[in-house]
């Protein structure tokens, strides 16, 4: 689900379109993501912020270009990379917590 929002800006259907299919990259690797995006434009900058929450933990990231176009893919490279770290610490962590050993009590007669 991505909520996409504009601040002192219209939301075009070619703008919804190009961030639709830089999610599509997120969401082939990540099933379930509730994204909100909100696009701001101010002066000769647009400016993206978007959120979203993996793994219980809040994720936030922006990006500022005078390209809105430019802004939207480096916000969607950030967002992908920040949240396959995550991903990767979530692994490590799995892979790494100690093993419980069962030692059995032995008796020799």
């Amino acid at each position: 689900v991505t909520n996409i929002s504009g601040h002192n800006m219209e939301i075009t259907t070619p703008i919804k379109d190009h961030i639709n299919d830089r999610l599509e990259l997120l969401k082939s690797h990540f099933d379930k993501l509730n994204i909100d995006i909100i696009l701001k434009k101010e002066r000769q900058s647009a400016i993206i912020h978007a959120t979203t929450t993996f793994r219980g933990k809040r994720i936030s990231i922006s990006s500022t270009h005078q390209d809105m176009y430019a802004a939207i893919g480096d916000a969607m490279k950030k967002l992908n990379r920040v949240i396959r770290k995550q991903k990767e610490k979530f692994s490590s962590n799995i892979r790494r917590k100690p093993k419980q050993t069962i030692i059995t009590e032995v008796t020799f007669t």
